[in-house]
C-alpha cells in the first residue's frame, strides 16, 4: 500500500525562505499544489493531508520534516530555525494516521531525542533501497547524519555500512542535485555539485555500484519523483531525451513521465520531491 503525505500552501508563502529573485505568489502556488496532489492521487492508494499554517510560509515543503525508510520514520529538526515548528502538525497527522490503520511503522523524533544543535532536512536524504546517501549541507549537519544512521541501520541488511554522508556542493539540498527514479536509476545535475555527488558515490560504494547514473542538462530535471508506474518532473522536463532514457531504464513508460507545474515553489528553492 502506498500513501503520500502532502501539506497545503500557506497564505504567507510569499515570505518563504529564498536565495533571491521574486517571491512566490500564494494563489498560483495553491493551484499548482492542487494539480500536483491530483497527479499523486491517481497513483497512490491514500493521500494524507497535513493542514497549512499561515504563519509557516515554508510548510508546503513537507519532505524536510519527515523521512521514512523501511518501517521507520524520523521526524526531523529542520536546519532553518524558522521552520522548526512545522514538524508538530506533521507528527500529529502521521501518528493519528498510523494508529488509525494500526500500521507497524515506528516513529522517532529528533526534537525529543537530541539537543538543539542536531539538524536534518529530509531534502538531504536520498534513499535508493540499497543505500541511503545523506547530504551534509547548510541544513543537515554531521550530528544529524549520525542520528539517522543509528536509527535507520536496522532497515538495511548491512546495517549502518549502507548509510553514507556526502557533502553538498553549490546547492541547498542533496536532492536538488540527485534523485532516485527506481530500478537502480539515479538522475543527477550536470553541475559541479552533481558531478561531485557521482564521484562520492563511486568512492563510497565502489565503481561497480550497479546504479545507472543519468546526467541531466537542466537543473530542475535532476529532481524526479517516482510514484508507482510514473515519474513526476517539473513541467517541461518530461520532453528531454535524457528524461526519456532515464524512464526507459527505470521501467517507466514514456507516456507516464508527468510534467507538473512548479514555478512558484521553485522561487523558494522548492523542487518536485520537496512537496
Amino acid at each position: 500500500t502506498m500513501a503520500a503525505v502532502v501539506r497545503g500552501v500557506s497564505r504567507g508563502m510569499a515570505m518563504a525562505i529564498r536565495r533571491g529573485g521574486e517571491a512566490p505568489v500564494p494563489s498560483v502556488a495553491l493551484e499548482q499544489h492542487r494539480m500536483y496532489v491530483n497527479a499523486l492521487a491517481q497513483r497512490v492508494k491514500t493521500v494524507i493531508h497535513v493542514p497549512a499554517r499561515d504563519h509557516l510560509p515554508d510548510c508546503c515543503f513537507i519532505e524536510d520534516t519527515a523521512i521514512a525508510v523501511g518501517k521507520k520514520i524520523i521526524l526531523t529538526r529542520p536546519g532553518a530555525r524558522s521552520r522548526r515548528e512545522e514538524t508538530k502538525d506533521v507528527e500529529d497527522t502521521i501518528r493519528s494516521e498510523l494508529s488509525r490503520y494500526k500500521s507497524p511503522y515506528s516513529i522517532v523524533s529528533m526534537v525529543n531525542e537530541t539537543s538543539e544543535d542536531v539538524t536534518m532536512d529530509g531534502g538531504d536524504v536520498l534513499y535508493t533501497g540499497r543505500h541511503c546517501f545523506v547530504g551534509i549541507s547548510s541544513r543537515t549537519n554531521a550530528a544529524g547524519f549520525e542520528f539517522l544512521r543509528q536509527h535507520f541501520a536496522s532497515e538495511f541488511p548491512q546495517g549502518g555500512k549502507s548509510i553514507h554522508a556526502i557533502e553538498v556542493k553549490d546547492d541547498l539540498h542533496l536532492k536538488s542535485l540527485a534523485t532516485f527514479a527506481g530500478n537502480d536509476q539515479i538522475a543527477f545535475d550536470d553541475s559541479v555539485g552533481g558531478h561531485h555527488f557521482v564521484r562520492e558515490v563511486e568512492k563510497l560504494v565502489g565503481t561497480n555500484h550497479g546504479y545507472g547514473l543519468h546526467r541531466m542538462p537542466v537543473h530542475e530535471a535532476a529532481n524526479v519523483l517516482r510514484v508507482g508506474d510514473a515519474i513526476l518532473v517539473s513541467k517541461g522536463c518530461e520532453l528531454l531525451p535524457e528524461m526519456h532514457r532515464l524512464a526507459d531504464m527505470a521501467g517507466v513508460d514514456r507516456q507516464n513521465i508527468v510534467g507538473v507545474e512548479n514555478s512558484e515553489f521553485a522561487k523558494a528553492d522548492g523542487a518536485i520531491t520537496c512537496r
